[in-house]
């Protein structure tokens, strides 16, 4: 008997909602198997070569440990097998998507019932041990799918977007390093203090990008889709320049752009016309002379798992 538990890749910090605002996309996945009663660790995948061997078997040792401990349960032999399919580095919830989906398929292996506020801390314990920070907001939207806002009290609140919206990604096909780790130097970037004005701002921004969310108005998305907190202070963290991404905005059906979690990779919220979108936008990577992929993606599902005998 093996479980097998999928959970999809996520962008954080939409618009002007950090740390609190993340949708789950569908265009990437992970895939986690547990065999109870091996003893085994494998990892495969297209992006499985990111994750060096010895960091892998830690990450594991120390998600089976924590959810052993939590729930007071013994250790036992067990076999993981790990398809790794989201994007390692490039602020697509990497870590996030790996931490849901073990800690979802232990619960079915262990026979544990756990709603979603003890999945969420649990699978933010995985985001701290690889990024050094307990987030929660890429894991929310693993957990929930859809679009989240994200709170390790409420467990999450889903707002269900217009099923036309769809988000295109300009993932850099090099990923930059950072000593101190991306996350941690992302954060550091920030002011300490804000005044009431940017406060103010942002607060009005989020409430009618949620508004427009939750009633399939694009002008509201787009007036919506703009931050003064976070985002100028994080420009040097993605390969795009002001003036490309002005371009880009331009474009047609574009309601706005964002930065997905920490970068590199920049996020476009497009309306109906994706096929239309993509073309445009592809030129205008391609006058850039982008080094970039573009990928289409829906809005993905929650966390889903499955035994198979």
């Amino acid at each position: 008997m093996r479980v097998v538990s999928r959970a999809y890749a996520s962008s954080a910090n939409f618009g002007p909602g950090f740390d609190v605002f993340a949708v789950a996309l569908d265009a990437f996945y992970d895939e986690i198997c547990v065999y109870p009663g091996a003893s085994f660790l494998k990892v495969v995948g297209p992006y499985s070569r990111k994750i060096p061997g010895d960091i892998a078997k830690e990450f594991v040792k120390y998600m089976v440990s924590r959810f052993l401990d939590f729930f007071d349960l013994p250790p036992e032999p067990l076999g993981i097998y790990i398809y790794k399919g989201v994007p390692v580095g490039m602020g697509l919830g990497s870590s996030a998507s790996s931490s849901v989906a073990l800690i979802k398929a232990l619960t079915v292996a262990y026979g544990v019932d756990t709603g979603v506020r003890e999945l969420q801390y649990l699978a933010s314990l995985g985001e701290e041990f690889v990024s050094g920070s307990r987030h929660i907001d890429n894991v929310s939207a693993c957990i929930n799918g859809g679009f989240v806002i994200s709170s390790l009290e409420m467990g999450g609140v889903v707002v269900d977007p217009p099923p036309w919206l769809s988000i295109i990604l300009l993932v850099p096909r090099k990923c930059p390093v950072y000593e101190r780790g991306k996350t941690r130097f992302a954060r550091s970037l920030l002011k300490e203090c804000y005044s009431l004005e940017e406060f103010v701002y942002n607060l009005r921004r989020a409430s009618f990008l949620l508004m427009g969310l939750a009633k399939g108005n694009p002008d509201f998305i787009r007036y919506g889709l703009s931050d003064k907190l976070v985002e100028p202070f994080r420009r040097s963290m993605i390969p795009f320049s002001e003036n490309v991404i002005n371009r880009i905005k331009e474009v047609e059906g574009v309601l706005g752009t964002y930065i997905s979690g920490a970068g590199p990779t920049l996020a476009l919220v497009v309306d109906r016309r994706v096929d239309e979108v993509i073309d445009n936008v592809k030129k205008v990577v391609w006058k850039g002379a982008l080094d970039c992929d573009v990928v289409v993606s829906g809005v993905g599902g929650g966390v889903v798992s499955w035994v198979e005998e």
